[in-house]
């Protein structure tokens, strides 16, 4: 959360944002992706209906 913060002040003074905030929010965005892809994959049936 500081690190996001940090980023979004840094990206409001048009200053450049450091590489370690931006692998982190990068990290951060990808694991929401992967966690609702795993979500539904959960949700399916273990069959197929014909």
């Amino acid at each position: 959360m500081v690190v996001g913060t940090d980023a979004e002040i840094s990206w409001f003074r048009d200053m450049s944002v450091s590489g370690f905030a931006t692998i982190v929010i990068s990290l951060g965005i990808l694991g929401e992706y992967v966690a609702r892809i795993y979500d539904e994959i959960k949700r399916r049936s273990a069959y197929l209906v014909q």
